[in-house]
């Protein structure tokens, strides 16, 4: 069993995410994804992952970045945050 050398996070605000998922679960037809749903599973990972998050930064292991943008953007940021702490090599990564 491997230590993880860096965890990375997509920050998003509750309100952004549920609108986000209810707009998926409409465009997939899924019935499951309810608003009710879609906020019970935000409550667990609030209250479940967060810490984990939170251990993670203390360690100063954690790669954060804004989800609140365009997919471009995000995945720009997450290139550059993992080079930044050495976890991938200068380079193209499109």
């Amino acid at each position: 069993q491997l230590p993880l050398a860096w965890v990375l996070a997509i920050n998003l605000d509750d309100e952004s995410a549920a609108r986000r998922l209810l707009l998926r679960a409409h465009t997939e037809g899924r019935a499951d994804a309810t608003e009710a749903a879609i906020r019970s599973r935000l409550a667990w990972s609030r209250s479940e992952v967060q810490p984990v998050i939170d251990h993670y930064r203390s360690l100063g292991r954690l790669v954060e970045v804004d989800g609140d943008q365009t997919i471009e953007a995000v995945h720009d940021d997450i290139v550059a945050g993992l080079i930044a702490v050495g976890a991938l090599p200068k380079g193209d990564h499109a």
